[in-house]
């Protein structure tokens, strides 16, 4: 068995397993996660080159970003459609502007900030 401070790590049959101590007052509980041999190795490569504070700041980041994914690729974008009539209208009257005409707003309004 192997203590990181707030984190053990050991092994059951081989497969290495995270004890994980709440990491404040407001975690009432702690879970035990396995990874695999692999996950646990690109896990700790990536903590080591400091993309991430530890294992478990590290395992947080994915798993939000992994619900992020599902949330978007469940999303109907009902609440998109207002927006896009909103535009389709405005091409339609004609208000519209050519990428020249963007650029050329864009600078005149940097400038103007300089200033």
């Amino acid at each position: 068995m192997r203590s990181f401070g707030t984190r053990t790590a050991f092994f059951l049959q081989g497969f290495p397993f995270f004890w994980v101590e709440p990491p404040s007052p407001c975690y009432d509980e702690t879970m035990v996660i396995t990874l695999t041999p692999e996950q646990e190795a690109w896990v700790t490569a990536h903590v080591e080159r400091g993309e991430f504070t530890s294992i478990e700041a590290a395992v947080r980041q994915l798993v939000d970003e992994r619900i992020a994914e599902i949330a978007l690729e469940e999303d109907d974008f009902t609440w998109a459609k207002p927006y896009v009539d909103e535009g389709i209208a405005a091409l339609e009257r004609g208000d519209v502007m050519t990428l020249e005409e963007h650029k050329a707003r864009n600078t005149a309004r940097l400038a103007a900030l300089k200033r």
